[in-house]
């Protein structure tokens, strides 16, 4: 497998309550690269031409790339994929925090989300144990109630996504949030979240990850960091 992948996908059916780890072949990897071109592939391969964003045909897919998970800059982004109820047509929208990292150590590349709950749940996942619980108790209650929630309850340092009463209403431009101050933004991702019937999503993961080469990749980190902290660009960015 090419360093820096975990070669695998988590598909969750909400409908059905059911999850499954799907292979990623290689040559899939090689040529769509990085989370956007691996979602490119998927959305033309499962989601139907001319159907409703808020329907459950629809499908979710929250992904990272090669370098996720490592100490690379940029590495705690992850990006949602999906058909978007404002455009009608695609949405990448992007986001940051510990989604990724933890989606790699939990030993998958990604989550694609199928379906429609038939009431409001949320999905906890600790490496391969996947449990979809009820979330009566969170809907309708805002991003930060329902992240200190889960990081109280499941883990302080799990990486999780969920909606406010915005998607829950499926307000076409709702975001999904994730570490309380981060937002994936744009295209109403947040409403096709909502219409699945999911609140929230947390993963922890208790593996690691792999890169070709290690130390070019420390040497590399450390060069750029270095001018970061000097440049005058890096120092008011900081501020």
């Amino acid at each position: 497998m090419l360093k820096g992948y975990k070669g695998k996908l988590l598909h969750i059916d909400l409908a059905r309550e059911e999850s499954k780890m799907v292979t990623l072949p290689e040559e899939i990897l090689r040529k769509y690269i990085g989370g956007k071109g691996l979602g490119a592939k998927l959305y033309w391969d499962l989601i139907p031409e001319k159907i409703d964003p808020l329907g459950p045909e629809n499908v979710m897919m929250i992904l990272s790339g090669p370098v996720g998970g490592t100490i690379a800059p940029g590495a705690g982004k992850h990006v949602i994929i999906t058909k978007s109820p404002a455009s009608k047509g695609w949405l990448d929208t992007y986001s940051s925090g510990r989604m990724t990292p933890e989606m790699k150590f939990a030993g998958f590349d990604g989550l694609v989300i199928t379906g429609k709950a038939k009431y409001p749940v949320y999905v906890l996942i600790k490496d391969e144990r996947i449990e979809i619980r009820d979330a009566g108790r969170l809907w309708g209650k805002g991003s930060f109630e329902v992240e200190t929630y889960i990081k109280e309850t499941f883990h302080p340092e799990c990486g999780e996504i969920c909606i406010g009463p915005a998607g829950e209403n499926l307000v076409n431009f709702a975001c999904i949030n994730s570490e309380f101050f981060r937002q994936a933004g744009r295209g109403g991702a947040g409403a096709v979240m909502g219409s699945k019937n999911l609140k929230l999503l947390a993963v922890k993961g208790s593996g690691g990850i792999q890169v070709a080469h290690l130390q070019r990749l420390l040497d590399l980190v450390l060069k750029h960091y270095t001018k970061f902290k000097v440049s005058p660009i890096g120092i008011a960015r900081h501020r």
